[in-house]
C-alpha cells in the first residue's frame, strides 16, 4: 500500500506483511527484511517511549546501500554513556574491576561498587526504536555535545516528533535547551 504525504510517496506495510515479518523473524532470524531480534521479541502493543509509535508504525520501506529495498524495523537498547566521563575515576579507584569481577561462586556483584556504579547513571537502559536512537545521536553530533553525554528517553521524547513509517522530525533547538539546562545544573550541589 502507498500513501502520499505532500510530494512524497511512501510505502506502508500491509498487516499480512507485518505478520509475515514476525513469523520469519521468529523462525529463522532476519531474512528478507532488516529487523532486529528485539523488534521480533517485543509485544505487538509495544510503543517507543520517545516517539510513541507502535512496532507497525516504526516499519519503513528503505533502500539499502546495495540498492535493494527492504522493510526496516529495529529496536535498540539506549544507554547512558556517562561511563566515558567516569571511566578514569573507576579505573583509579579500582571500582570498575570490582564491578566487572563477579564472585563466581555466589554469582553476585560487589555491592559497594554496584551501588556506586548505578548511582552515576541518569536513566536505566531503555528499549527504543532505531529512529529515536538515531535522533539522539544525531542531536549530540549536530550540537557537538560531549561523547559521554546521553539524552534520557524522556528528553528525546521532548525534541522528537514521530511520524508513521518515516523518520521522526528532530527539533534541535529543544535538544540544545535540554543540554544547556543539564550543563548549567549538573555541577550544582544537590539539596534534599
Amino acid at each position: 500500500m502507498k500513501l502520499r504525504y505532500g510530494e512524497v510517496e511512501m510505502r506502508v506495510p500491509t498487516w499480512d506483511e507485518y505478520r509475515e515479518m514476525h513469523v520469519q523473524g521468529r523462525q529463522s532470524g532476519i531474512l528478507r527484511h532488516t529487523i532486529s531480534s528485539e523488534w521480533v521479541s517485543a509485544e505487538d502493543n509495544w510503543r517507543c517511549p520517545c516517539c510513541d509509535r507502535t512496532k507497525f508504525e516504526i516499519l519503513r520501506w528503505r533502500q539499502l546501500n546495495c540498492g535493494e529495498w527492504r522493510w526496516l524495523g529495529e529496536l535498540h537498547w539506549h544507554h547512558d554513556h556517562v561511563l566515558g566521563k567516569f571511566s578514569d575515576v573507576f579505573r583509579q579507584w579500582g571500582l570498575m574491576q570490582r564491578y566487572l569481577a563477579r564472585d563466581h561462586e555466589l554469582g553476585v556483584w560487589d555491592a559497594e561498587a554496584y551501588a556506586y556504579w548505578n548511582s552515576q547513571f541518569r536513566f536505566p537502559d531503555t528499549l527504543m526504536c532505531m529512529d529515536c536512537n538515531w535522533a539522539e545521536g544525531s542531536s549530540k553530533s549536530k550540537l557537538k555535545l560531549p561523547y559521554w553525554f546521553s539524552f534520557s528517553p524522556i528528553e528525546v521524547f521532548t525534541f522528537v516528533s514521530g511520524r508513521p513509517h518515516q523518520k521522526p522530525v528532530v527539533i534541535y533547538d529543544l535538544a540544545q535547551l535540554i543540554w544547556e539546562n543539564y550543563r548549567d545544573h549538573a555541577n550544582q550541589p544537590k539539596t534534599r
